[in-house]
């Protein structure tokens, strides 16, 4: 199950048409160069890096999985981290995966 976080970084191609990329998603529709951002599962990573290709597996599918940012390329998905990691540490002044997760807070839906 995929959620969305309310500060969703997206590169400039998903930025144009975010709606239908998340309509796509959630629909498991395929989409071979999308890469989403996630929080992690576990505890001891700050963010995960998926290939919408993932998602069309049972196993993620079951997951709950917040997304925090969708990219068209990988390349544009390690920009989005970088991004996220400076924004983090400006605002926290520490760049932890419990500084990310305050960052993002659960209120994603």
């Amino acid at each position: 199950m995929l959620v969305w976080s309310p500060k969703l970084y997206m590169d400039a191609s998903v930025a144009k048409r975010p709606e239908k990329y998340r309509r796509m998603l959630e629909r498991h529709r395929p989409l071979p160069a999308v890469y989403c951002i996630t929080l992690p599962v576990n505890e001891e990573n700050s963010m995960e890096i998926y290939s919408s290709r993932e998602f069309w597996f049972q196993y993620n599918q079951q997951r709950r999985l917040v997304v925090i940012g969708m990219a068209r390329s990988r390349r544009e998905a390690r920009k989005l981290v970088t991004r996220i990691c400076e924004d983090v540490y400006r605002q926290f002044g520490d760049l932890s995966a419990q500084r990310i997760h305050a960052y993002f807070s659960t209120h994603a839906y």
